[in-house]
């Protein structure tokens, strides 16, 4: 991701001004944030939970319009995401765009407005266009996915959901009885490589924090005809949603397969807020015979064997 901002920094004649926060190893404070201009902004697209973002609110003027733009899955439930512990003032939101405003589920009301993905999509001219130039910020060279299964994985020993070991047994679980010739993994961004060590499967590289979304542009552009019935599964990662979004423009026909309801089974404790159930309730209904959320392993191996 730093190789992006240094992009949009020395290459890219986008904006006017460019304000870079690095925070990896050090939070800002908000001594530093006080010396940023920030009175002259007219509109904030906020969509990211940086700390300083937490912070970044009371250094906003309250004419400046605040538009919480897609992040994933926290944008569909923002208010029930932070629970009692609001660490940002969303009252002071304005707007939320979504790539579907349809399945926003939070108690939290606002004006929803959809990101009019659809222009560039459906215009293969712009869209070869867009991809070159996120495909240039990011360092991006794709390479062809051939699989059958994408298996976006997710943080959840970083997140101090489980320990390493019980993650591993997990994954074995998932991943025994699939050949490993259909299967890649799809290697969640802030992850680590060694955790996969004990299992042979592909993983889709992704050192520069590639949007996966970029990706699978990518993949449409240059490897259209796989894409056809690709199977998708994660536990809850937003992915899934955005996948079958994007194809579902390009009438492209997936299966999409969550796995929460296993994992929450395995480790005897909820790794969601009960509302993104709604969430996923709400989604299935737009196309019932390809989108899945199961309860064991035994079903995502019949559903497997089925196709």
């Amino acid at each position: 991701m730093e190789i992006a901002y240094e992009n949009i920094i020395n290459k890219f004649d986008v904006w006017s001004e460019i304000i870079l926060i690095k925070e990896k190893h050090q939070p800002i404070s908000r001594q530093e944030l006080a010396k940023i201009d920030l009175k002259d902004i007219d509109v904030l697209h906020y969509f990211t939970y940086a700390f300083y973002n937490y912070l970044l609110f009371d250094y906003i003027k309250e004419k400046t319009k605040i538009i919480l733009t897609d992040e994933g899955v926290m944008t569909y439930l923002i208010k029930e995401s932070f629970g009692t512990n609001k660490p940002i003032n969303i009252e002071r939101i304005s707007e939320i765009w979504l790539l579907d405003k349809n399945l926003y589920v939070s108690n939290f009301t606002r004006t929803l407005k959809n990101i009019p993905m659809e222009k560039y999509l459906c215009d293969d001219r712009l869209l070869t266009e867009m991809c070159k130039e996120l495909n240039r910020l990011y360092n991006y060279n794709h390479e062809k996915i051939n699989s059958d299964f994408i298996f976006f994985d997710q943080p959840i020993t970083k997140v101090c959901l489980i320990t390493e070991p019980k993650e591993k047994q997990i994954l074995a679980k998932i991943f025994a009885g699939l050949d490993r010739d259909k299967i890649i993994i799809k290697k969640h961004p802030s992850d680590f490589y060694y955790k996969y060590q004990d299992f042979s499967f592909d993983i889709i590289k992704n050192d520069n924090g590639v949007p996966w979304e970029l990706v699978l542009l990518n993949e449409y552009l240059n490897n259209r005809p796989n894409l056809y019935d690709k199977v998708f599964i994660s536990y809850y990662s937003a992915a899934l949603i955005n996948s079958k979004i994007f194809l579902d423009i390009f009438r492209i026909p997936c299966k999409v397969i969550f796995l929460f309801k296993f994992l929450e089974d395995e480790i005897k404790k909820p790794v969601t807020h009960l509302i993104f159930k709604q969430l996923v309730n709400r989604f299935k209904k737009l196309d019932e015979k390809n989108i899945y959320a199961l309860n064991s392993i035994d079903e995502l191996r019949n559903i497997i064997k089925e196709l």
